[in-house]
């Protein structure tokens, strides 16, 4: 599971719509959430859309989530049916659901957010819990991976050819307001792991630091942001930055827009002589493995009792 994405931009619209009208995402009262909902995807979507057509005029998410899908697929073999959801688009949880029932003996979500975070990791889970729910179909959920092997091998794998002498890596996820780490969402913790271990396997001498993007609206957000961070660094006199995603397992609009464009724009009118961004890892073999030995864990006896 993940959050989806528009795959044109007449689905821009609906797509902010639905990500807004949950509680997860807008925490107001429900007899008020969809009105404020509407109103802010309606004043917001022109803007998202000019994003969007920066990009190529869609998301790039679901066409490599079904893709990093066949491929996970492929590697887990016969004994395993592999299907993809999306909170905010479709296929649906309640549509997987439908298709499972009756030809699976259970099922794992796994939701592709290495980090948990309850705007994402649990706004996933409660959409597939309402949807099995009265259905009859057994499931588990895979827990969030900050610092499993493979993950990091894959992002890894996309950063260290980008590594020179004298660049600086600089880690950045995606933003989560303050009041929610204040609440307890293990999320930035769980980020903070991820970036110790990429940080741990660069090479020697190589200065690095975390960053966090994509804030919205008036209220504090997890610090250091990412445009001040980039400031801090060209003021440092750093010549070359290497911007690593850690939050995210396939491209999308953050990645490509956020830090393809706007953070590479800001870097260079702050002064910085080189800014590369490292991909995301996608369908990497490193990464693909790995979620299948999470699948594995979750399913345990796979293999001598069907799918």
């Amino acid at each position: 599971m993940d959050y989806g994405g528009p795959e044109d931009l007449a689905g821009v619209a609906r797509f902010l719509a639905r990500l807004l009208g949950d509680p997860a995402i807008l925490p107001l009262p429900p007899v008020i959430r969809p009105m404020v909902a509407h109103l802010i995807a309606r004043r917001r979507t022109p803007h998202a859309m000019d994003k969007y057509r920066a990009i190529g005029g869609s998301s790039p998410l679901p066409a490599q989530v079904r893709a990093l899908g066949s491929a996970l697929g492929v590697h887990l073999g016969p004994d395993y049916l592999v299907r993809h959801a999306f909170r905010y688009c479709a296929p649906s949880p309640a549509q997987v659901v439908d298709e499972l029932v009756g030809a699976v003996d259970r099922a794992v979500v796994l939701p592709l957010f290495p980090q948990h975070s309850g705007a994402t990791t649990d706004t996933c889970l409660r959409a597939f819990t309402a949807a099995a729910t009265g259905s009859g179909l057994t499931w588990t959920a895979v827990p969030s991976f900050p610092e499993q092997t493979g993950f990091l091998d894959a992002v890894m794998e996309g950063t260290l050819p980008l590594v020179e002498d004298g660049c600086h890596v600089l880690f950045v996820a995606h933003g989560l307001p303050r009041r929610s780490v204040d609440r307890g969402d293990p999320y930035v913790d769980e980020v903070r792991r991820t970036a110790d271990q990429l940080g741990s396997r660069l090479p020697t001498g190589t200065t690095w630091s975390l960053a966090f993007q994509s804030r919205l609206g008036p209220v504090e957000w997890v610090r250091p942001y990412l445009e001040d961070e980039i400031a801090r660094l060209a003021d440092e006199g750093i010549p070359a930055l290497v911007v690593v995603p850690v939050s995210f397992v396939t491209e999308n609009l953050e990645t490509r827009y956020d830090l393809d464009i706007e953070a590479a724009d800001l870097a260079s009118s702050v002064g910085l002589a080189t800014y590369r961004r490292a991909p995301a890892p996608g369908r990497s073999e490193a990464l693909v493995a790995a979620l299948a030995d999470l699948v594995r864990a979750a399913a345990p006896g796979v293999g001598d009792h069907g799918h």
